[in-house]
């Protein structure tokens, strides 16, 4: 689906202080992935609504591509937490690369879900490419299983990442 001609095309909330904020990555160009993705939000919404606000990129931003780009980035640096969607032959460019971001700025780890039967990992056990697999804490195959993870995780989350501002300040030199 082309991004000029998603419903839910917007700018970007301004940071709910109480919330985590969970940013939501996957592919968003059929409108299966859409539907897909906006009820994952709706249940991740239902069962921790009060906990944290989800950040998802079909709703953050609309414009051009850098506009998109950076907007995105935004939402992905103030969000402590992340849920991929790692569905598909191969795990979206654009989800992968915000899992590499996510992972290799800020030393987080997503919590990937992937509902495909397909394998797409280099080993007999994996279940998608092993640089996505690393980089999340877990690769879950049901919703219910998913909320528990995402629940884990935000009982993790120190109080100064309730709402990430940018990357960790590097490690002083020894």
């Amino acid at each position: 689906m082309p991004r000029g001609g998603r419903e839910g095309g917007g700018i970007m909330r301004k940071k709910t202080e109480d919330k985590v904020a969970v940013y939501l990555a996957g592919p968003l160009f059929s409108r299966a992935e859409v539907e897909w993705a906006g009820s994952l939000k709706r249940e991740m919404e239902a069962a921790l609504g009060e906990r944290i606000e989800v950040i998802w990129p079909f709703e953050v931003a609309s414009g051009s591509k850098g506009e998109i780009f950076q907007a995105n980035l935004a939402a992905l640096i103030r969000s402590p937490l992340m849920v991929a969607v790692l569905d598909g032959p191969a795990v979206d460019d654009g989800t992968a690369w915000e899992v590499g971001c996510h992972f290799a700025l800020f030393g987080r780890r997503a919590i990937g879900i992937r509902t495909d039967v397909r394998k797409a990992g280099e080993a007999p056990d994996s279940r998608v490419n092993l640089m996505i697999e690393e980089a999340c804490r877990a690769v879950v195959g049901e919703v219910g299983v998913l909320l528990r993870e995402l629940a884990a995780a935000l009982e993790e989350v120190s109080p100064p990442e309730l709402n990430a501002i940018g990357p960790k300040a590097p490690e002083p030199a020894e």
